[in-house]
């Protein structure tokens, strides 16, 4: 059987705590509103909508990353713990994993298609970067809780 490649069991725990990095960064900031100025730099931003007509295709700009870091933490760490290999990966793990990897899937376009009908200006682009993750995280909690239900359904005899 053809097998994906996976990433070593070992960074399963660094994902974890990456993702709370992440989750906690972005709930204390976005509670609190702090912009934080000692994160803002000057970065190569290829696309830039300003009224300024000196701007060009690719321009430096100045940008608060913190809303960049806080995304990739929590990219980076869904990604480490959802392609981890488990203790035991075999044929009925990696089933699973396809099986979880299509609902993720279905459910992301699913939310995309209404709400190409339904929101309009920010409010559609604010999903759209909420959409970012869903299907990482849908993936991972759907993959361990179908791991969870066949461990318990063995250790039950069923």
């Amino acid at each position: 059987m053809y097998t994906i490649p996976l990433l070593p069991n070992s960074f399963k725990k660094p994902g974890f705590i990456i993702i709370a990095f992440g989750l906690a960064a972005w709930l204390l900031t976005g509670l609190d509103g702090n912009n934080y100025p000692w994160l803002n730099i000057r970065v190569l931003s290829l696309f830039n909508k300003t009224n300024d007509p000196d701007t060009h295709f690719a321009s430096i700009i100045q940008n608060n990353v913190l809303d960049e870091l806080i995304s990739m933490a929590l990219i980076a760490g869904a990604v480490f713990v959802g392609f981890s290999k488990e203790k035991n990966e075999n044929e009925f793990t990696m089933a699973i994993r396809c099986s979880s990897m299509f609902w993720a899937v279905l459910v992301y376009y699913t939310v995309q298609f209404i709400s190409i009908g339904l929101l309009y200006d920010y409010a559609f682009f604010k999903l759209v970067f909420y959409n970012l993750f869903t299907i990482l995280f849908i993936y991972i909690t759907r993959f361990y809780y179908l791991v969870y239900k066949s461990t318990k359904a063995m250790h039950n005899g069923k």
